[in-house]
């Protein structure tokens, strides 16, 4: 059985390696989201050649391009590849709201079935992960990006 592509096709899009290493540095190294050191992926190298223990940078789009975001240095963040896998095409509410459930091993529900729950008394327990850029003093919005408090 074959799927059509019609529903989403993801744009090409070549990162300058200077862009790159600019959004590296201004994270300290280190992944966005879950706060462990990165290394830049050297050309040309793969796994078996060194980066075994060490963790690959990549650069994840906050707000994803087939969600309206732009691909501009304020929508632009230092992930390591596994949260960059896991957030896949969520925006940042979607993969903390991911992230609580798999932390909590809660099934993700619906938002009718949350409704549902909660009001047939259901308490689910407060709802916040905190990734690293916030608790490092970035803050981020849809309008002005992602930005380091002064």
């Amino acid at each position: 059985m074959t799927f059509p592509k019609t529903d989403y096709i993801r744009p090409k899009i070549k990162i300058p390696r200077k862009l790159l290493k600019q959004v590296i540095a201004r994270m300290g190294g280190v992944c966005g989201y879950c706060g462990v050191e990165v290394v830049y992926p050297k050309k040309g190298n793969t796994h078996e050649q060194g980066y075994r223990k060490a963790v690959i940078a990549s650069i994840d789009h906050i707000i994803p391009l087939n969600k309206g975001g732009v691909h501009a240095d304020s929508n632009l963040i230092c992930a390591c590849c596994q949260c960059n896998t896991q957030k896949g095409n969520r925006d940042l509410e979607e993969f903390r709201t991911y992230l609580f459930h798999r932390i909590m091993d809660i099934p993700l529900f619906s938002k009718e079935q949350i409704e549902w729950l909660e009001a047939n008394g259901f308490l689910f327990p407060e709802k916040h992960v905190s990734f690293f850029f916030e608790k490092a003093g970035f803050t981020f919005s849809p309008k002005t990006g992602l930005k380091e408090q002064k």
